[in-house]
């Protein structure tokens, strides 16, 4: 995550001064050699909503609160697909946007964990950020999710979707739209 936020330099994760295996250290500049990061990342995340527990004499005892899932069924360790696709209602008090700058990013970073950012309520947190590659004139939304499960388990996934900037500048897909239009004609 270090690469795509700011300067190489600094520790990866937490404080830690382990060097990354994969890729060597020498090489780590070269993450975003043919993609390049626009714009900030977003760190978001969603709730779960408060529900009437089964049990309301243990509720009471134990002044606990009993909660159910608006989206993915945690239950079960969710795929990417349906992580993809699952609705993400977020918290917009909650959003935090890293810039480019690591020093005020880590800052952040900090003070979102003094403020004990993710809470009891907390159930997927989405970092998202947009990369371009001028390669394939691709334009990349990257997803880091983390999925917690009331049961206590935790999930992480990445999603991608990609989108070609100018699907039509050249004139195959008129090719292959003219191959199909054709094929129907004969079949009807």
């Amino acid at each position: 995550f270090v690469p795509l936020a700011g300067t190489f330099t600094l520790p990866r994760s937490e404080d830690s001064h382990i060097v990354p295996q994969h890729p060597p250290a020498g090489d780590i500049t070269k993450v975003l050699q043919h993609h390049r990061r626009i714009g900030p990342i977003k760190v978001a995340q969603s709730h779960v909503q408060d529900t009437e527990c089964v049990n309301r004499d243990l509720e009471a005892k134990f002044g606990i609160r009993c909660s159910s899932s608006k989206g993915i069924d945690l239950n079960l360790q969710p795929t990417q697909w349906q992580v993809a696709q699952a609705n993400f209602d977020e918290v917009t008090s909650k959003t935090q946007w890293l810039n480019s700058n690591l020093s005020s990013n880590l800052q952040k970073i900090r003070e979102m964990e003094r403020n004990l950012w993710i809470d009891s309520l907390t159930e997927h947190v989405k970092v998202s950020m947009l990369t371009y590659s001028a390669e394939g004139d691709m334009l990349y939304m990257t997803n880091m999710h983390v999925l917690y499960a009331r049961s206590g388990g935790t999930w992480s996934l990445l999603t991608h979707r990609a989108a070609h900037m100018q699907p039509y500048a050249t004139a195959s897909p008129y090719i292959g739209a003219l191959f199909y239009f054709q094929v129907t004609i004969l079949f009807v």
